[in-house]
């Protein structure tokens, strides 16, 4: 594939772009906040003392390099390592100083205590104690509060009951005294336990990343710099007015927004079936707030209207592998939580789980956009009858699947196929269920059927 492009300056107000009137009316939004001075951060480390070996050297390594290279005088840091209880050593620094930044670089150059338990839930909830005590004593302009789990291991010892450690968590932060923390974790791929990381992570609008392979500090400086580096934003929400309802959104959240990166949500639009008067004009507008060093400020922007087959394909990549990850922790958050954090496109029905209402909205919207790899045939055929057409490109099919469900029968007319039986014609709009033929089929397959759009076209000419 080959392309070019001619660089333009960023909009102040971001870029919001609709592709409305197609079988698909979605809106793709980005904002990238303009120069801004960076926030003043308040930083609790929060490392596993079961590391071992390179594990243990690059990660002192990194936590080095950050220390000195992005931690300024308005900052405060505390290194608090945990083990078999929450705490075990620990250190901390008022104020980034130079004297303090060497103090604690003397600190990570010990011989750390090893342990071979690890107690997740005090640790977390340490850390945020620590976090939260730090933001109550600190003056001045707004500033963030920030932890970093760093995790070689799976709770071992205190509480192992990760669905309440993930419910304790997510009450202390949110329902205790003190404004939220932002959580940061970051476990080793072979040792810690990532499912539960990652739900951590979602229910505290946070991040989780794995490292693996051999190369770890330079994963783990990455990952530094760019989550929290240089902060410029936090508590970012946009929010969508204009007539349109918004459905199956991405999320519309972030803690917090490093230099260099953006915001970026996408969606589904949905037009109202009557409008207040004749005259009336629909066009989608967004509003982000955020907190700055400066204060609470806003941004408004207006809806380019394009016309493009992209804007469904980039959608549906997000939103599947926003329900995929969901899918894999549903085990560990609570129903309501998730309802919230998901946002399904159509009510999740009484009979079926929320990990199955995840996994059959994106089996359907990965149907609907195409994004399906040449060859997975446990998940589609292609006939020449009977079968779902998209976009004039290419006839889809879903072997045993009843798409006579109420929701299609509500929202599209059928066609009558050769065979005798009614197929329905359209996109993608959500989790009406009629059967169990279409669940468990997108475990196993459907991490590898998520392709570039033009890699997609390519493949199905080809086929």
């Amino acid at each position: 594939v080959r392309g070019s492009y001619v660089p333009q300056e960023f909009p102040e107000n971001g870029i919001l772009y609709t592709s409305e009137g197609g079988t698909w009316s979605c809106f793709e939004h980005y904002f990238r906040p303009p120069d801004l001075e960076s926030m003043a951060k308040n930083i609790v480390f929060v490392v596993d003392t079961t590391l071992r070996d390179v594990k243990l050297n690059h990660t002192k390594e990194a936590l080095k390099s950050f220390i000195s290279t992005y931690l300024t005088e308005r900052d405060s840091f505390y290194i608090q390592l945990y083990g078999r209880e929450g705490t075990v050593h620990a250190k901390i620094a008022a104020s980034a100083t130079v004297e303090e930044k060497n103090e604690a670089i003397e600190f990570i150059d010990r011989d750390w205590e090893r342990s071979r338990e690890a107690n997740l839930h005090a640790a977390f909830l340490e850390g945020l104690l620590r976090a939260k005590s730090n933001d109550q004593q600190s003056d001045g302009p707004p500033s963030v509060n920030i932890v970093v789990f760093i995790s070689n291991s799976w709770a071992n010892e205190g509480e192992q009951n990760r669905k309440k450690i993930v419910d304790d968590i997510y009450n202390y932060n949110f329902l205790s005294d003190g404004k939220p923390v932002k959580i940061f974790s970051l476990g080793f791929e072979d040792q810690a336990d990532m499912a539960l990381l990652n739900a951590i992570a979602v229910t505290n609008d946070g991040v989780s990343v794995s490292v693996g392979g051999s190369s770890y500090q330079k994963q783990i400086e990455n990952f530094f710099e760019s989550e929290f580096g240089d902060v410029l934003l936090a508590d970012a929400n946009v929010e969508y007015s204009g007539g349109f309802s918004i459905a199956g959104e991405t999320p519309q959240t972030f803690s917090l927004l490093s230099d260099g990166y953006e915001v970026v949500v996408r969606g589904l639009l949905v037009e109202p079936e009557t409008l207040d008067a004749e005259d009336s004009v629909l066009s989608l507008q967004a509003k982000t707030t955020a907190v700055t060093s400066d204060g609470n400020m806003e941004w408004q922007v207006s809806a380019i209207p394009q016309e493009s087959s992209l804007c469904f394909q980039s959608y549906a990549h997000a939103r599947i592998d926003q329900l995929l990850r969901l899918r894999d922790m549903a085990d560990l958050i609570g129903n309501d939580t998730l309802k919230q954090i998901a946002n399904l496109v159509e009510p999740c029905l009484d009979n079926y789980t929320l990990a199955e209402c995840f996994e059959e909205e994106a089996t359907r919207l990965a149907l609907a956009a195409g994004v399906v790899a040449k060859g997975i045939t446990s998940m589609v055929t292609v006939d020449e009858e009977g079968c779902l057409n998209f976009e004039g490109e290419t006839n889809i099919c879903r072997d045993g699947t009843d798409w006579k469900t109420e929701m299609y029968l509500d929202r599209y007319d059928p066609i009558e196929a050769d065979s005798g039986e009614e197929y329905y014609e359209g996109g993608y709009h959500g989790g009406g269920f009629s059967g169990s033929s279409t669940r468990g089929l997108l475990s196993a397959v459907l991490a590898t059927v998520l392709v570039a759009s033009s890699a997609i076209l390519l493949l199905w000419i080809d086929w």
